[in-house]
């Protein structure tokens, strides 16, 4: 709510500015010019507090985030994956591997692994 009233009065200071240059016939671009350097001053210099506020309510506004429920969405997430687990188990016939998963280690005492033509 802050926002929008440093915003409607640095708008009404602008319009209120532009309308004076007009009338002192300074012309539309300087006219233009003054209006924003007045009415940022003016809000800047007497109104710090609502500027502040409004920079406080903009910033919530950007930083807010979505709410979601954890607990509903890990449940079917855990569902998902449990079933395609089990898809995959019974495609090949033994359990699916992951990339960080340890390889069979070999009972050989020469430390050597034996060749895939041996198996």
């Amino acid at each position: 709510m802050n926002f929008l009233k440093y915003s409607t009065l640095r708008l009404g200071l602008l319009v209120l500015a532009f309308v004076l240059g007009l009338w002192l016939r300074l012309g539309i671009l300087l006219s233009g010019l003054t209006s924003i350097i007045i009415a940022f001053a003016v809000c800047y210099i007497f109104f710090p507090k609502l500027h502040i506020a409004a920079s406080q309510d903009l910033n919530r506004l950007f930083s807010r985030t979505p709410r979601i429920r954890r607990d509903s969405l890990g449940d079917e997430d855990a569902e998902i994956e449990d079933a395609y687990a089990d898809s995959a188990e019974r495609a090949t016939g033994d359990a699916p591997q992951h990339e960080d998963a340890v390889p069979p280690q070999d009972d050989r005492q020469d430390g050597r692994r034996p060749s895939r033509d041996q198996d």
